[in-house]
């Protein structure tokens, strides 16, 4: 087996970043995830769809593949920046952030740089 290219898996869950990521459950009004080459959506979610409160957040896993990881990035940036879910929050703008992120870019992360250095950096903002 051959193994080729970079992937990165973003997980869009029902979540509000900003309050300590407290679900949101309730309707989807609008859900729109771009699909293509190197684009892969596992979800349940459609326009009307429900997020209940007594399960999982998760909403979906977005999957992106490009030859290198410069270009998986940017794959995914373009992807996140089509995302639309509308009528609950969710984690979209966050891994957003992420991807912005000069360490994340730099690919210097560790397990606990989201929370020790980046999140406490963007919740200030």
């Amino acid at each position: 087996m051959r193994l080729d290219g970079h992937a990165i898996e973003c997980r869009i869950n029902a979540e509000d970043p900003r309050a300590g990521f407290r679900p949101t459950p309730g309707r989807i009004e609008k859900w729109t995830v771009p699909q293509g080459a190197g684009v892969r959506v596992d979800t349940y979610a459609h326009d009307g769809a429900v997020v209940a409160p007594w399960y999982d957040s998760l909403v979906a896993k977005v999957i992106v593949h490009a030859p290198d990881r410069p270009a998986a990035v940017d794959l995914m940036r373009r992807t996140l920046a089509r995302t639309r879910a509308e009528g609950i929050s969710t984690t979209v703008d966050v891994h957003r952030a992420i991807l912005d992120d000069p360490a994340f870019a730099e690919a210097p992360v560790t397990t606990r740089w989201l929370e020790e250095q980046f999140l406490p950096s963007w919740l200030d903002d």
